[in-house]
């Protein structure tokens, strides 16, 4: 009975983050995760157990490599379907294995961890520390140092149930109060995500051009021109030299964009994926912030020792960077799936620059019908967004 109750759990708890969309009831199952394995009996139903968990949670990533790879090579190849199968497979063993030993709360915490940072966690997505955010909003790091509590008591319930029992209970209330008080902040009204529909140049030069006339055309439409400040989603721009640069540039001062206005727009950048400024006639040439993260075997290949579209490399480390008041945190596509790109966010919080506003920028034009990577980006990014207190403005290529 164990062994069922720890495999429909884990079952349970993959199939929300995989069906119910960017909203919480993903990130909040996902602390499920320790439980179902603390009641598998042995390391055997234990890794199926989380087997079940993110073979559902990392489903996604076959229709992702298959739409990538196959929009890379311009055509579908049987090749490309079993690179994306050896993919899936190989992220939920790799994550799954740690769970297999987690028997007892320590080895419980550890596997946590060990799926959370890096090594590992460079594909650590869907990690129960999620929950944090769902369960304790505004509460940063004391919220996470409660959801670990939490973790370790579910890990221990089948064991000690009147010890964890309590304990669960007293969070729980802590969790209700923190909710019935929680009021999102509003994110400035003088920012805007533009969501855009642009296919990658992949250095075709007449294509390159038709991107920058088409990001102008997007941040120009309607009375986006006098907003200060407008968000674009991630990759738009193959490059970022002076050519382009100059080109957006005096595109914006063309189209009459206010000059107090700056546009945010995703691009490679000196060799990462970037978050990049231009103002109407003037490019800000350094770009405001670089990924942490970069999806290893998408964008980065660290084996390619090019600086083209792939062969971008991740930054590590990322910080804020001001405008227009605020202190911004740019989440940049992959990096909104894992968790120590967030605490890196939450350390922010403790230094003169605390973010004030985060923007989610991503590029989903990969994604075929129903896939539900870009979902479970945004489920992710809204939960860390609730447990720091802070605004989240999204901007989406698809």
């Amino acid at each position: 009975m164990d062994t069922l109750a720890s495999l429909a759990i884990a079952s349970l708890a993959g199939f929300v983050w995989l069906h119910a969309g960017p909203g919480l009831a993903g990130p909040a199952l996902s602390v499920l995760l320790p439980l179902a394995c603390a009641l598998g009996p042995s390391w055997r139903a234990r890794l199926l157990s989380a087997l079940l968990y993110y073979g559902q949670c990392s489903w996604p990533v076959l229709g992702a490599i298959e739409g990538y790879w196959s929009a890379a090579a311009g055509t579908g190849t049987p090749h490309i379907m079993l690179l994306a199968i050896g993919a899936w497979v190989g992220a939920s063993l790799l994550l799954a294995t740690p769970w297999a030993f987690a028997s007892t709360w320590p080895r419980a915490l550890l596997a946590l961890a060990l799926t959370a940072l890096p090594p590992l966690g460079l594909i650590g997505w869907e990690s129960p520390l999620n929950a944090a955010g769902v369960f304790f909003p505004n509460a940063g790091w004391v919220g996470l140092g409660l959801t670990v509590i939490a973790i370790a008591l579910l890990a221990d319930l089948p064991r000690y149930r009147k010890h964890s029992g309590t304990g669960l209970m007293l969070l729980a209330l802590v969790a209700t109060a923190l909710n019935v008080g929680y009021c999102p902040l509003p994110p400035p009204p003088d920012w805007l995500g533009v969501d855009t529909h642009i296919q990658p140049a992949r250095w075709n030069v007449g294509r390159e051009i038709a991107n920058w006339q088409a990001i102008l055309a997007d941040g120009t439409r309607g009375n986006r021109g006098s907003e200060p400040v407008l968000v674009f989603g991630e990759g738009l721009l193959d490059d970022w030299w002076p050519g382009t640069q100059q080109y957006i540039a005096d595109g914006m001062q063309f189209a009459g964009v206010s000059h107090d206005s700056t546009w945010l727009i995703g691009a490679s950048a000196y060799g990462y994926d970037a978050l990049v400024a231009v103002r109407p006639g003037h490019p800000v040439r350094r770009p405001q912030t670089r990924a942490a993260a970069v999806l290893i075997g998408g964008d980065w290949l660290p084996w390619s020792h090019s600086t083209h579209i792939h062969g971008l490399r991740p930054a590590w480390w990322q910080h804020t960077f001001a405008l227009d008041g605020q202190q911004v945190w740019a989440s940049i596509c992959a990096e909104q799936l894992f968790s120590w790109t967030w605490l890196e966010a939450l350390a922010a919080g403790h230094s003169p620059a605390a973010p004030t506003l985060i923007l989610a920028v991503s590029n989903a034009w990969w994604a075929p019908p129903g896939n539900a990577a870009p979902a479970i980006q945004a489920a992710s990014t809204a939960v860390w967004g609730r447990l720091m207190g802070v605004p989240v403005i999204s901007a989406v290529n698809r």
